[in-house]
């Protein structure tokens, strides 16, 4: 697939005004990165939001 999309892009860029990459004329699945998913459910009180703010000012000091 990767030099089927690399030979693709290489024939047709004489014909586009711009240059273009393999990935831009035939994006795979495994092009995109993995992005790990949010957990939605956890949820900080106030105390541990103090409490990490403290922490996070200690680091700066």
């Amino acid at each position: 697939m990767e030099r089927a999309r690399t030979i693709a892009a290489i024939i047709i860029q004489p014909h586009v005004k711009k240059n273009i990459t393999p990935k831009q004329l035939l994006p795979l699945p495994w092009d995109k990165k993995q992005i790990p998913p949010i957990n939605k459910n956890k949820k900080t009180n106030v105390a541990d939001a103090q409490k990490r703010f403290e922490q996070l000012v200690n680091r700066i000091e």
